[in-house]
C-alpha cells in the first residue's frame, strides 16, 4: 500500500541496511528481499498475509490453467499480486495473458 511504500522510500533506509551489512561482514550479500523486509520492519510496517501474495505460486507456475481458475476449486485469486518464480520469459507470458484477460 502508499503507506508502506513512503515508509521504504522515505530516507536512506535501503542504503543504512546496506552498509551495516557490509560493516558487520564486508563481502556478504545481502538480498533484495532481506533488505526491503528489513527496511520494513524497521519503519514499523506490519507484515501482511494476504491470500493474494504468492512466494512460490499457487499451482504449476509454468501452466496458469493448472489454478482451476473460476471454478469453485481455484487456487488463486481474481488477480494476484505477486507470483515470485516466474523467471523465464515463457512463464512470464503466460501469467501476463492470464492476469490480463481477467482485468
Amino acid at each position: 500500500n502508499r503507506v508502506a511504500l513512503s515508509a521504504l522510500t522515505r530516507g536512506r533506509c535501503l542504503e543504512g541496511v546496506a552498509a551495516a551489512v557490509a560493516a558487520y561482514k564486508p563481502g556478504l550479500h545481502l538480498f533484495e528481499d532481506e533488505a526491503v523486509g528489513l527496511c520494513m520492519h524497521l519503519r514499523r510496517v506490519p507484515l501482511l498475509t494476504c491470500s493474494c501474495f504468492y512466494d512460490w505460486g499457487p499451482c504449476d507456475i509454468r501452466q496458469p490453467s493448472s489454478c482451476r481458475a473460476d471454478t469453485n476449486k481455484t487456487q488463486i485469486c481474481r488477480l494476484p499480486l505477486s507470483v515470485h518464480k516466474l523467471k523465464q520469459v515463457s512463464w512470464y507470458d503466460g501469467w501476463w495473458s492470464f492476469i490480463d484477460g481477467r482485468e
